[in-house]
């Protein structure tokens, strides 16, 4: 559990876990029964932004053939604040959000998806939502306009979240 407290880098930053990668993991990947309040995140690197950041994860790469995949269960997090998010010709966000920051999913083997449940986001987060691939439970996650092959998909509360599905009318917390 982490309260109050404030983490800094470049990217794959988190209150809990910076990176999860399951290229050529065969073990499980679970995040549960974690915690996060009071967290300020923020780049280290003068004049720079922060990159794959969220305050549980900052950055979910599934890859390659992994049938466990990851699971991502009974984790709060509340009264996040996300600095230096903000950069680019469009000021979009890059790849933050309050939970998780960025999600790359280029394959989908042996029945490998990334399950979100029981998650609850609350309090008072900084709005990251700038992006039209951006919304509180993820900064950013592969789908099938920014990617052609078959990609692992998301189940959030038990329904698949399609990857044409607009994040936007998705919430979390529920």
């Amino acid at each position: 559990h982490v309260i109050n407290s404030s983490v800094t880098g470049g990217q794959k930053v988190a209150g809990i876990v910076g990176c999860i990668s399951v290229e050529g993991a065969s073990s499980k990947n679970e995040v549960t029964n974690c915690s996060v309040e009071g967290l300020t995140l923020g780049s280290n690197i003068p004049d720079d932004i922060l990159y794959q950041a969220g305050a549980l994860v900052g950055y979910i790469q599934l890859v390659a053939a992994n049938p466990n995949g990851v699971l991502i269960e009974n984790n709060s997090v509340k009264d996040i604040t996300i600095n230096d998010a903000f950069g680019g010709p469009d000021n979009q966000a890059w790849y933050c959000g309050t939970f998780i920051g960025s999600i790359i999913r280029k394959q989908q083997v042996d029945g490998q998806k990334l399950i979100l449940n029981n998650n609850t986001i609350s309090g008072t987060n900084t709005a990251l939502y700038k992006s039209m691939y951006s919304f509180e439970y993820f900064g950013w996650a592969t789908n099938t306009e920014n990617y052609t092959g078959a990609i692992a998909p998301i189940v959030i509360d038990g329904q698949e979240w399609a990857p044409d599905y607009p994040f936007k009318n998705v919430t979390a917390g529920k």
